[in-house]
């Protein structure tokens, strides 16, 4: 509920009673500073099979099924980027990034209206005109539609950002990739992977619904955290988790398990192990 107070009006010299005739002056990215056009594919299929499939039919990007232990692309810091969207299913998909805004450029070759003209982090890709009935109608003309962005904050390596449809129903089945932006400057790969980069201790170790974290630093604060299993198969990605409240480990089987902390400060990982009664 919102509780509103009128008072007598300030003292300010130059008090607002009107609504400004523009809010804001937009100043839009432009094509000819694109260093990339990246091409993705959105489609239905009823072809896909998996476990995880919960309907008759999947949702897939670039032809395959979301894979959370796969990068689908390494963004460099502070690349200016066009992203050309293909839809060549029946349905339409509201495309949504992660980690950036972005400027509609086009939709099926069309200027966007001055509504879509702005600030955007989530695009309507329409279906594919005269495309047969069904999941994986097919035989229709694709819909394209082309943004541009700049990938110049939030750098890092280790921690993927993602980009998938935002209905709820059809990144479950599975429409949905990862991208990383990395600073070609910083160290990449197992060389952020320090054994010792920031210690901590976990407790109790074995452990059965709750896990906890202690840090030998009490500066120290937790960026990411991520959970495998024993031959690296990735479980849980936690960004700035709340670990006063421990970790969640209930639904582990019992056995043997590493955790990977990404430190915020100077984002250094450190592995250890644990076991979950």
């Amino acid at each position: 509920m919102v509780h509103l107070n009128v008072v007598a009006q300030t003292t300010n010299p130059n008090p607002i009673t009107t609504i400004p005739t523009a809010l804001r002056t937009n100043t839009l990215l432009s094509s000819a500073n694109a260093a990339i056009t990246r091409s993705v594919t959105i489609s239905d299929s009823a072809g896909v099979t998996s476990t995880t499939i919960l309907g008759p039919n999947a949702f897939i990007i670039n032809h395959k099924l979301f894979n959370i232990n796969q990068i689908d692309y390494n963004v460099p810091l502070n690349n200016t980027e066009i992203w050309q969207i293909t839809n060549s299913g029946v349905f339409t998909h509201p495309f949504h990034i992660h980690d950036v805004e972005f400027n509609i450029i086009s939709v099926n070759g069309v200027a966007p209206a001055a509504a879509q003209a702005g600030w955007k982090d989530v695009v309507v890709v329409p279906g594919a005109t005269g495309a047969g009935p069904g999941p994986g109608g097919g035989g229709g003309t694709p819909s394209v539609v082309k943004f541009i962005a700049k990938f110049d904050d939030y750098a890092d390596s280790i921690h993927p950002f993602m980009f998938h449809c935002h209905i709820s129903l059809h990144e479950d089945e599975g429409m949905m990739g990862q991208f990383v932006v990395k600073d070609q400057s910083a160290p990449t790969g197992i060389t952020q992977y320090q054994k010792n980069g920031k210690d901590f201790f976990l407790y109790p170790n074995p452990a059965n619904d709750k896990l906890f974290v202690s840090f030998v630093d009490p500066t120290m604060q937790a960026y990411y955290i991520r959970i495998t299993n024993a031959v690296g198969k990735t479980l849980f990605m936690l960004p700035r988790p709340e670990l006063e409240r421990g970790l969640d480990i209930s639904s582990l089987a019992a056995g043997i398990y590493f955790i990977e902390l990404t430190d915020d400060a100077t984002k250094l990982t450190t592995i250890k192990k644990f076991i979950k009664q």
